[in-house]
């Protein structure tokens, strides 16, 4: 385990940064789930087969991607999180959503597909409401997609109740393997006699690991300071030498592959943005690369 050094980042300003830019939340821990009363159609290990219209296949319609296995999400999330052989807990879901139209379809859907309440009458998704950060923001469109195969699958076969297909207990969302945010740290955000030579950069991102290791343009930089500044997000803090202001290429190696991103290191002139994260697979890791037209970081995460 590598011995963080204290840099001294004043953390209340960089929490502030991080809330700011959409990387921060004050969700609880993940509950325990509760199974359904009535079992979730018959249970099945893999999606059924698209139809190339976000419908699924006749029979039914995959539900989310991340397992019950998956790292801390927060608490209306990780409810939802299932398997074949652990149903989501739809009535956790309730307790803990933020509410509004969008949650309330949410969990009248989970009911619905287990046989435990009447489907929405609609076919039209709910928009989200305002996420409190990007991993939040990248959850709720996955979620959004899986009501569109929900509802549009109802409608296609009203007097049906559909097969749906669960990830496995290790399955993990893209949205939890990636980097949100790169952002050089300036003088007002230390607090420290003797920092290390170099640039002050804090990563925050989903999967980074409890000992990642990181590089900048291909060379391996200490992780002096980690945190949490919410539950499924890490934010790191390094420090990387330049000789000229340029786009540098951050690398951060997990368990699960590779997350990376680009940051304008000082002296362009340019706002220091994260941008095209992607996920390279490591030797037995279960990723592959981001999709071309899935959700990636932004630019202004």
């Amino acid at each position: 385990m590598t011995t963080r050094r204290r840099t001294g980042v004043a953390v209340v300003l960089l929490l502030g940064w991080i809330t700011a830019c959409g990387a921060s939340d004050d969700s609880a821990s993940a509950p325990g789930t509760s199974p359904p009363s009535v079992p979730v159609g018959t249970p099945t290990s893999g999606p059924p087969s698209p139809d190339g219209k976000g419908k699924g296949s006749d029979d039914g319609f995959a539900f989310l991607p991340w397992g019950p296995d998956d790292p801390p999400i927060p608490a209306h999330y990780a409810a939802l999180a299932a398997s074949k052989d652990s149903p989501p807990g739809c009535a956790d879901a309730a307790d803990t959503a933020p509410g509004g139209a969008f949650w309330a379809t949410v969990v009248a859907v989970c009911k619905a597909m287990a046989g435990d309440g009447a489907w929405p009458t609609t076919t039209t998704v709910p928009k989200p409401p305002p996420a409190p950060n990007s991993y939040q923001k990248c959850l709720d469109a996955e979620l959004s997609a899986m009501l569109q195969r929900a509802l549009r699958w109802h409608a296609d076969h009203l007097d049906r109740r559909p097969i749906v297909a669960f990830a496995p207990r290790s399955g993990r969302s893209s949205c939890q393997s990636r980097i949100y945010a790169v952002r050089v740290l300036d003088e007002s955000d230390l607090d420290m006699q003797d920092p290390p030579d170099g640039i002050a950069l804090a990563i925050t991102g989903a999967g980074l690991g409890s000992d990642p290791v990181v590089t900048v343009d291909g060379k391996r930089v200490e992780v002096s300071e980690d945190f949490q500044p919410s539950p499924g997000l890490k934010t790191l803090v390094v420090f990387a030498k330049s000789t000229k202001a340029h786009l540098a290429r951050v690398e951060v190696a997990t368990d699960f592959g590779v997350l990376t991103a680009t940051v304008d290191l000082p002296g362009s002139g340019a706002s220091p943005t994260a941008t095209s994260g992607t996920l390279t697979p490591s030797p037995g890791g279960s990723r592959s690369p981001t999709p071309a037209g899935s959700t990636r970081p932004s630019a202004s995460p």
